[in-house]
């Protein structure tokens, strides 16, 4: 299979599969819309299943939406005025990781909640 019979078969990433990016020898590389900063493992692993069913394997790559786009551009904005050049892998770890902790935060303060009416 080629990187074109591979978009057909898969015309629904990216309205005509354009979110495949290459395909070498059995690995396809797919640009993953991302919402959020971190990867949603559901989707990730339904991909996998459907390439798989294919024979092929599936490498993921970022695809930040306009949202997360603007946010990682007007950050490099704000660097460069003050001269300093900015790390984008490394702000993405960096928003990556904060999401990690809302989202730990969140969930202790909802089985705090759970726990009190539990008590109650």
């Amino acid at each position: 299979m080629d990187l074109d019979e591979l978009r057909k078969k898969f015309w629904w990433l990216g309205g005509h599969g354009e979110h495949i990016l290459n395909l070498e020898d059995d690995v396809a590389t797919v640009a993953v819309p991302r919402h959020t900063w971190n990867p949603i493992p559901a989707y990730e692993a339904r991909l996998a299943a459907m390439f798989g069913a294919a024979g092929i394997k599936v490498q993921s790559k970022d695809a930040f939406l306009a949202e997360l786009e603007k946010i990682i551009r007007d950050r490099a904005d704000l660097l460069h005025a003050k001269g300093v050049r900015m790390d984008r892998e490394r702000f993405i770890a960096r928003m990556k990781r904060r999401e990690e902790l809302a989202a730990d935060r969140s969930h202790r303060i909802r089985e705090k909640k759970r726990d009190r009416k539990k008590r109650q």
